[in-house]
């Protein structure tokens, strides 16, 4: 191609050698003069790229016959750098005993130096056996703590406590009932009030065979306690409920104004008011199961009122109508008239919430009592934990009961 483009530029030539004098230069020479410079460049251009890249694959098929060797090379480093860290934690810690060894007293470089040479707690034979003797500690301490609990408890758990130390004694145990109401309150305490109205009735023949009294008259039975929440107004209401299911004539005189689960919600009528107005007893009992009268009302002399002569006569009225009488009495600590209302009273039966009230309690309670010349005829044991019931049919009666294991478990419902 160079070739013929020559021949253009120059024009034609003959056979001997000659140019021919007829034929002109080729007009495009210049352009084609360019051309070929262009031409020439980009081969120069090619054969610097194909040079260069022989280079540049050589330099690389080099670099890559000594990969191995930089790998090992490599490799030794990093060893290297290795104990060169190890060298360095051991010259610190050294460093660093050296400084304590030097601020340690004179006296205290024996203790450190055998510290240095102890072995470690978990090499020792006796770690092994740290889990049994802490269960061992755990029940001692336990079992010691159990047994203080016990001998400097001040409360009132069992029959034979009450006997050996009030000399009175006890009618029933109550265990405590969880989830009581007025629903199903009938139903857990009917083996209790079935025992306690057994017990009673014992009671009820003897004061009759002592007193001489009339056999026409009812009887007044009291149920008092300490204080509120042992449980009495819940008695007093399910005895005279189980009196009146079996048609006897049983009236329930509410005196606590404190509200309880058991009492209706017909407003309390005041003593002070009927006194002063001369109604007749009628108008105060509340028809219904069981009959009641609401007399629960805060009133400032109501110490005064009872001890009137027409309260008298109101009771005697009372008593010729109904065969039995059941006071709900006030805590004697909440209230300064509930000693008034037990001295009224035929019979009374005093409560007491195990798990609530403390000895001291009771004792400043009975000795208010005796003070008026009152003397309870039995004491109900209510609000007992289990454990402290040795009675087997009550343990009997527990156990039968298959509710009380299902309430404690859905405490919910």
């Amino acid at each position: 191609m160079l070739k013929s483009l020559q021949e253009q530029a120059k024009g034609a030539k003959k056979e001997d050698g000659t140019f021919s004098p007829y034929v002109e230069a080729n007009p495009n020479k210049e352009s084609l003069a360019i051309e070929l410079m262009r031409m020439q460049g980009k081969v120069r251009s090619a054969q610097k790229m194909k040079q260069d890249l022989s280079t540049s694959l050589a330099q690389m098929e080099k670099q890559m016959e000594n990969l191995p060797a930089e790998q090992i090379t490599f490799s030794k480093l990093l060893d290297a750098k290795k104990i060169t860290e190890e060298q360095i934690q051991f010259l610190t810690k050294a460093l660093e005993t050296i400084q304590l060894m030097n601020n340690v007293p004179k006296g205290s470089l024996e203790l450190y130096q055998l510290a240095e040479k102890a072995k470690p707690l978990r090499d020792a034979w006796w770690v092994n056996i740290l889990p049994l003797l802490g269960a061992l500690g755990g029940f001692l301490f336990g079992l010691i703590w159990a047994v203080g609990l016990e001998i400097t408890d001040k409360k009132i758990w069992t029959p034979k406590q009450v006997e050996l130390v009030y000399a009175i004694p006890a009618l029933t145990v109550i265990p405590e009932l969880t989830h009581l109401n007025k629903k199903n309150s009938e139903k857990k305490t009917l083996f209790y009030i079935r025992d306690l109205a057994e017990h009673l009735e014992y009671l009820e023949l003897t004061f009759a065979e002592t007193t001489g009294s009339d056999q026409h008259l009812g009887l007044i039975l009291a149920f008092i306690s300490s204080m509120a929440g042992e449980g009495k107004s819940c008695l007093a209401y399910h005895l005279a409920l189980y009196y009146q299911r079996f048609q006897k004539k049983v009236l329930l005189i509410e005196f606590d104004p404190r509200p309880n689960s058991y009492s209706d919600e017909t407003p309390s009528t005041s003593l002070e008011a009927y006194l002063r107005l001369e109604k007749k007893w009628q108008d105060l009992v509340i028809k219904g199961k069981p009959d009641r009268i609401k007399l629960g009302v805060e009133e400032p002399f109501m110490k005064e009122l009872i001890k009137t002569r027409r309260v008298k006569e109101l009771m005697n009225a009372l008593k010729s109508e109904y065969e039995l009488i059941i006071f709900d009495v006030p805590g004697i600590i909440d209230e300064d008239y509930a000693i008034n209302l037990a001295a009224i009273a035929d019979l009374c039966v005093f409560v007491i919430g195990s798990s609530l009230v403390n000895r001291s309690t009771i004792n400043q309670s009975l000795e208010a009592l005796y003070r008026f010349g009152v003397k309870p005829c039995g004491i109900i044991l209510n609000r007992v934990l289990p454990v402290y019931i040795e009675d087997n049919k009550i343990k009997q009666e527990i156990k039968k009961s298959s509710s009380y294991f299902w309430e404690k478990l859905f405490f919910w419902r």
